[in-house]
C-alpha cells in the first residue's frame, strides 16, 4: 500500500473524516491537503507523516509501509512477497506469527518467522537459478 492509502485506511479505522484528521495536526492541516495525500497527488515531508501518525495514534512505520508493524521489531515479510499476492489478499500478524487474510474474511494457519525465513531463503534460491540459467545462455550466444 501507498503511504496516501495508509492514511486513508488507518483515518478511516479512526471513523475520522479528512477534515477531523487535519484538525487533529497542529498546526491544522486542511482537509484538501489530507486529500491530496490520501491520493497521491502529494507527498507528505517526513515531519507532517510524524504529525498524521500521532494524531492517528500510530507508530510512523504503519503509514511508511504496506506491513503490519510488530513494535520492538522489524518485520520481515519484505514487499515483493505481498507484491505478487493479489490484491484482495492481506498478511496480517500477530505477534510473531503471520496469517493470511482471504477475501471472504477466512484466515490462513500461522506461519512462523522461521517459516517465512525459510520460504525467502528458497525463493532467492530458486532466483538465482534462473539467474544463472539466463547468464548460461547468453554466454551461449
Amino acid at each position: 500500500m501507498t503511504i496516501g492509502e495508509n492514511i486513508r485506511a488507518f483515518r478511516k479505522k479512526r471513523k475520522l473524516t479528512q477534515a477531523g484528521l487535519g484538525a487533529l495536526i497542529e498546526p491544522n492541516i486542511a482537509h484538501q491537503q489530507i486529500q491530496q495525500y490520501e491520493a497521491g497527488t502529494r507527498n507528505p515531508k517526513i515531519e507532517t507523516l510524524q504529525k498524521i501518525a500521532n494524531a492517528l495514534e500510530i507508530p510512523i512505520e504503519n503509514l511508511l509501509s504496506g506491513e503490519n508493524y510488530i513494535p520492538g521489531k522489524r518485520s520481515i515479510i519484505p514487499e515483493f512477497i505481498k507484491r505478487y499476492m493479489p490484491d484482495d489478499y492481506n498478511v496480517l500478524s500477530d505477534g510473531d506469527k503471520y496469517f493470511i487474510q482471504y477475501p471472504d474474511g477466512e484466515q490462513s494457519l500461522y506461519v512462523s518467522h522461521k517459516d517465512i525465513d525459510e520460504v525467502i531463503k528458497r525463493s532467492q534460491e530458486y532466483l538465482k537459478w534462473e539467474l544463472d540459467k539466463l547468464k548460461r545462455r547468453a554466454s551461449k550466444c
